[in-house]
């Protein structure tokens, strides 16, 4: 069995040309053994949810290769709720608190129809 995730990965400042892009993501297969799909040279994701028990150490390694960027990993368990973040530069990473506010509009009498 085991526990499923969504991935999402943003890159600051951004690959310079989508071929860097596509070199990143070359790298990310070899590192992880996960494809890793471009949105924009900044924004990827893992196309399916996966269990990547891993993603601490491998972020780490590719945060190592690529020094002057900022890498920040957005996750969104399958528990109700389970949603994190983390920032990875350098080697090194920070967990980041990730505050789920809900919102809504106050009631409005005039709008009622």
């Amino acid at each position: 069995m085991g526990y499923y995730t969504q991935y999402e990965l943003d890159v600051k400042p951004a690959f310079d040309t989508e071929d860097d892009a596509d070199l990143f993501t070359d790298q990310f297969e070899k590192t992880t053994d996960y494809a890793l799909f471009a949105n924009s040279k900044s924004n990827f994701v893992i196309e399916d949810v996966v269990k990547w028990y891993g993603h601490d150490a491998e972020m780490r390694v590719l945060s190592a290769l690529y020094p002057d960027k900022l890498f920040t990993l957005h996750g969104v368990g399958e528990e109700p709720g389970d949603e994190w973040c983390k920032y990875y530069k350098n080697g090194k990473c920070q967990d980041a608190n990730v505050k789920i506010v809900k919102t809504k509009d106050p009631f409005n009498e005039a709008e009622l129809t």
